[in-house]
């Protein structure tokens, strides 16, 4: 896996992930936290976000899904949700949203950032991912 991810979205938002595997000879998959690092910024905003915020199981789950976005498998809306509630992802048969949910002052607010993407951008993150 690569270091790091960069995406320019629409030529407006810069979207940057970054995963560190950090466990080791750990059996339970509930167990295996990743630490996470999302930023998304733009002219309306500048957002960072970082911490333990996804299972390696949950990473399994969007490799998943993105692949069977990719291959035209998505028929119905699908929303994807994890354990910590940072990230969401919302599949339709043509786009996938991306929902970051805000935090301030350390605690879930109630606004969040919702970034569009394409195929082109999904193989990115898709490739990114494994």
């Amino acid at each position: 896996m690569k270091n790091e991810l960069n995406i320019k979205i629409d030529d407006y938002t810069d979207f940057y992930l970054k995963i560190e595997r950090k466990y080791s000879d750990r059996q339970d998959e509930y167990d295996k936290w990743c630490n996470v690092t999302i930023s998304i910024s733009n002219n309306y905003i500048n957002y960072n976000n970082s911490g333990e915020l996804l299972l390696e199981c949950e990473i399994n789950t969007i490799i998943k899904y993105l692949k069977l976005f990719l291959e035209d498998g998505i028929t119905e809306k699908e929303e994807i949700s994890f354990i910590e509630p940072d990230i969401e992802f919302i599949l339709y048969n043509d786009l996938v949203d991306l929902k970051i949910n805000l935090f301030e002052n350390g605690a879930l607010s109630a606004d969040y950032f919702v970034i569009c993407l394409n195929k082109e951008e999904i193989k990115q993150i898709l490739d990114y991912l494994e």
